[in-house]
C-alpha cells in the first residue's frame, strides 16, 4: 500500500493516503480513501501488477518458466 501511495502525484491525496495505512483499522481506512476519491481501480491495477512482478521473480530465482 506503501508504494502505491507513493506513485499518487497529488500531495494532499498522497498523505491522505499514508496516514490511512497506519494503526488498526488501516486497511479499511485506505479502502475508504480510494473510494472517497474514486481511484479503486488504480489501487486494483497497481496491486495486480505487484503481485504479478512478485510471481515473475520468484520464478527466475527459481529457475521455473512462465507465461507472461
Amino acid at each position: 500500500m506503501k508504494r502505491f501511495c507513493d506513485t499518487i502525484e497529488d500531495e494532499t491525496l498522497r498523505e491522505e493516503l499514508l496516514n490511512a495505512i497506519h494503526g488498526s483499522g488501516a486497511f479499511r481506512m485506505f479502502k475508504d480513501v480510494l473510494y472517497r476519491h474514486g481511484i479503486e481501480e488504480n489501487w486494483f491495477s497497481f496491486k495486480e501488477e505487484a503481485f504479478k512482478e512478485i510471481a515473475i521473480q520468484w520464478c527466475e530465482e527459481n529457475e521455473i518458466e512462465y507465461e507472461s
